[in-house]
């Protein structure tokens, strides 16, 4: 399996419509990524309700991203 020095993921949500809660994923396992687990460091979206991560030297088997909660009373287009 070949490295991963570095990986960088923005994430468009729309003007207005980021969800109240985003937190980063990194270094864990597969199956607790997906859990909204507290204590998680937060991120907020931009103006434009955009999220950057950047994340460097990740482990093989490992997982890397943003997690989020949706927004109440909202409907996807």
């Amino acid at each position: 399996m070949a490295p991963c020095e570095r990986f960088e993921l923005t994430v468009g949500f729309g003007a207005d419509r980021a969800p109240e809660r985003i937190w980063l994923i990194e270094d864990e396992f597969a199956l607790d990524a997906g859990e909204d687990v507290p204590g998680r460091p937060q991120v907020t979206a931009d103006a434009a309700g955009q999220v950057r991560a950047v994340f460097t030297d990740l482990a093989p088997q490992r997982s890397y991203g943003l997690g989020w909660a949706a927004v109440h009373g909202a409907t996807p287009d």
